[in-house]
């Protein structure tokens, strides 16, 4: 399996840090079936977790799903 880093979501994590910081009323929600949730709670300090148990389902045909996002 790959997953794709690009510089521009590291920089909207930055940014969205500093914003929840900056403005207390600003609430984000991640989700992601494959995160660290003990890295984000470092990285994002004073968040909370909250985690949705469920059934693990096959993937079939993401290769061509990717590489329709992928050549957009």
């Amino acid at each position: 399996m790959c997953f794709v880093v690009y510089v521009q979501t590291d920089f909207l994590l930055v940014l969205l840090r500093d914003m929840v910081q900056t403005f207390p009323d600003l609430h984000v929600i991640l989700m992601s079936a494959t995160i660290d949730t003990t890295l984000f709670c470092d990285y994002f300090v004073g968040c909370c977790v909250v985690e949705v148990h469920g059934r693990v389902h096959a993937v079939q045909g993401l290769p061509v799903v990717l590489s329709l996002y992928l050549h957009l």
